[in-house]
């Protein structure tokens, strides 16, 4: 059996298995689909790890540390899967760095929801599409109205007149 090589570098506490991973296949340049085919892996899978979208299981942390001959302490440390971090990604291929995408927006009504939630309890006036309005909470004998946010296109404040809402 050959004897593990273990460099400073490697060792260094800053560097998780992924990094670790990432170093040994670049100073050995080794593309991932050619390591991917020695461990007895999924391209997928070795694409996963190195997108922090899967974690190492034991069966691969052995495989790397045989591959590479290092001690399995380097890639048997925590670190944060993509739904955990937020990756900041290369520069594109004309040296541009990459934008993450736009976070996914809630709702459109979600501004209006939150409005009207803060406001459980307390008189607000609702002018609908149509021109209707409609006080919230209901006066008492009246009906209750239930509406879509999507026809509210004001809300106002009746102590104060105040325009809380205008789409």
């Amino acid at each position: 059996m050959k004897q593990k090589i273990w460099t400073e570098e490697q060792r260094a506490p800053g560097l998780g298995p992924v990094e670790l991973l990432e170093r040994l296949m670049k100073q050995r340049k080794l593309r991932g689909v050619d390591l991917a085919a020695e461990l007895g892996i999924s391209e997928s899978l070795l694409s996963d790890i190195r997108g922090y979208r899967r974690g190492l299981s034991k069966e691969v942390i052995r495989k790397l540390a045989a591959r590479f001959e290092v001690e399995q302490e380097g890639f048997n440390r925590p670190y944060n899967l993509v739904s955990q971090r937020k990756i900041e990604k290369p520069p594109d291929r004309a040296g541009k760095p990459q934008q993450n995408p736009t976070p996914k927006k809630g709702p459109k009504d979600k501004p209006i929801l939150e409005l009207l939630q803060l406001r459980t309890g307390m008189p607000t006036i609702v002018r609908m599409k149509d021109g209707s309005l409609v006080s919230k909470p209901a006066i008492e004998g009246e009906d209750i109205d239930i509406c879509y946010t999507s026809d509210i296109v004001e809300l106002i404040d009746p102590a104060t007149g105040n325009n809380l809402y205008c789409g």
